[in-house]
């Protein structure tokens, strides 16, 4: 039993270090600040998809999605950062930021 404790520590630490190099990896291709309001807290930074999510994306979102998009090797033009208050605002404003 102390074995399997050790190995899921173990795979938290290393699933830990995956994705902080997988957000460094998004954020210097895609930015590092809100595009809309300029927050630069990266815990409240995400993708937006600019003009809707395209079919070749389908549901992906979150670490599979910026896993997805390191595999692609190219900066999709559709995506952009954002924080998550203009990425919601958009949404419930009619693709608009309630900013301006």
């Amino acid at each position: 039993i102390l074995l399997r404790m050790e190995y899921s520590e173990k795979r938290k630490q290393d699933n830990a270090v995956y994705r902080a190099k997988l957000l460094e990896y998004i954020f210097s291709i895609y930015g590092d600040a809100c595009e809309c309001c300029g927050e630069y807290e990266r815990k409240f930074l995400t993708l937006d998809h600019t003009n809707g999510r395209p079919p070749e994306h389908g549901i992906k979102s979150g670490f599979v999605l910026y896993a997805w998009l390191r595999k692609q090797g190219t900066k999709d033009p559709n995506l952009r950062i954002l924080c998550f208050n203009c990425n919601l605002g958009r949404e419930r404003n009619g693709g608009l930021c309630p900013h301006g």
